[in-house]
């Protein structure tokens, strides 16, 4: 295949979750991130009741991957065991453990820490996506897609959990294989998992790089037992980033993220393909979207700001995100969205 040629592309001009019609809000876009050549826009539902974000023109699916050959999640998982990261570890353990009800090894002191997590909130909510907020007592089956290189899915074995992934990223895959993982090059639907099959399905920033995202969450409600867990983060176009950084807010994402979404339209979907007990919230985890929208908008670049002054900012606007959604619970930089499949639970 010749790389140089043009990504293919298609027009949508009506909105894919209530049929409405749309606007352009963004023109000519250019990926900072990755450098995918060409230009993007973005078209918005005029539905106020639902408010979808799309890629306009769209990449077609044939050349999706062509968006992904520097993409981060290809990189291993490997870390360097030094005393803060088993502090940091430690401590976030300890804190799942309050929290969640986990059975973790962890002494006193962690656990005193563990409780100090609660006074930064950013980081209690970088532990609460670790395990998609996910408690002790719902241990069971679990499938992630969109698993990248297995490190939500390789903690969440270590807790207990029955752990399963795909991913369309292969050397991502590759990655997490190498760990022991069970993960496979796949979308969900290719899979052909049978029906109610898996106690919880998850995923963390997956849905809004999906060319369907109506048929995606069709499919987990499928292989979801009756009383299964549905569980998915992406970033939320309803953030206070997005009104301030417009064009260069890290959400957007021009050429990858095809459907963006607020917590009017996520709740929508799920609700339409008839998942019950939902519940769709902003959380205080966007921090980094915040800090890499700020460099983009200044800079045209994320990474440019010095590694102990970026520290330093992340935990100046973690309590500046909590306290914005706290005034405003719609505000985060990303929604979270948990729903269950009506019906009785089933022996695991």
């Amino acid at each position: 295949m010749n790389n140089n040629l043009p990504i293919k592309t298609f027009h949508i001009d009506q909105c894919i979750l209530c049929n409405s019609k749309s606007e352009t809000i963004h023109k000519e876009l250019q990926d900072l991130l990755f450098n995918v050549s060409g230009t993007w826009g973005i078209n918005k539902c005029s539905n106020p009741e639902c408010g979808l974000f799309w890629a306009n023109p769209m990449p077609k699916k044939s050349d999706l991957h062509r968006l992904y050959k520097t993409y981060y999640t290809h990189a291993s998982n490997d870390t360097k065991d030094t005393f803060l990261w088993r502090l940091y570890n430690n401590t976030v353990k300890a804190y799942l453990s309050i929290k969640y009800e986990y059975k973790t090894q962890v002494g006193f002191f962690y656990k005193a820490l563990g409780c100090l997590l609660y006074l930064e909130p950013g980081i209690k909510a970088l532990a609460d996506a670790k395990i998609f907020q996910l408690p002790a007592k719902d241990m069971g089956k679990l499938l992630e897609v969109g698993c990248g290189s297995g490190k939500n899915l390789k903690y969440l074995s270590e807790l207990g959990w029955d752990v399963e992934g795909i991913d369309f990223d292969e050397p991502a895959v590759l990655n997490a294989q190498k760990q022991g993982l069970n993960v496979s090059v796949s979308d969900l639907a290719s899979k052909k998992y049978p029906d109610n099959h898996f106690d919880t399905i998850v995923s963390r920033h997956l849905i809004e790089h999906v060319p369907d995202p109506i048929a995606l969450v069709d499919e987990c409600y499928r292989v979801l037992k009756p009383n299964g867990l549905f569980v998915a983060y992406t970033p939320n176009t309803g953030s206070l980033g997005y009104s301030t950084y417009g064009k260069n807010w890290r959400g957007l994402e021009p050429p990858r993220h095809l459907y963006i979404f607020n917590i009017s339209s996520l709740s929508n979907l799920v609700k339409n393909i008839g998942f019950s007990n939902i519940a769709c919230q902003s959380t205080y985890a966007g921090a980094p979207i915040l800090l890499a929208s700020q460099e983009l908008h200044q800079k045209g670049r994320v990474g440019q700001t010095n590694k102990i002054l970026r520290i330093i900012k992340t935990i100046v606007l973690h309590y500046f995100e909590w306290a914005t959604v706290k005034l405003n619970k719609q505000r985060g930089e990303e929604i979270v969205v948990t729903c269950r499949k009506p019906g009785p639970s089933t022996n695991k």
